[in-house]
């Protein structure tokens, strides 16, 4: 995420999950996903790092927090709705 080795799988994972994409919607996640990660191992491990991803993102915007400000008053109802579609 701030430099350094890491795993495509969860760069891709944490592009989809955060907040400036899914509140403006300017992507298609689940097209970008099939598009970028073909390999079933990655695949596994996209999905389990958008949960972790999604859960940081849900606590970005809460009150007291730096993004809380920058954020529509909404977010956390947002963010929430597509981190259960995630657990389920």
């Amino acid at each position: 995420m701030d430099g350094g080795p890491s795993d495509q799988a969860f760069e891709i994972a944490d592009l989809v999950e955060h907040l400036s994409v899914w509140l403006r919607g300017v992507l298609a996640t689940e097209d970008l996903l099939r598009l970028l990660v073909s390999d079933p191992d990655a695949g596994e491990r996209a999905r389990q790092a958008r949960r972790v991803l999604a859960f940081y993102w849900l606590n970005m915007p809460l009150p007291g927090k730096s993004a809380h400000r920058r954020n529509p008053p909404d977010s956390c109802d947002r963010q929430a709705r597509p981190l259960l579609q995630l657990l389920a």
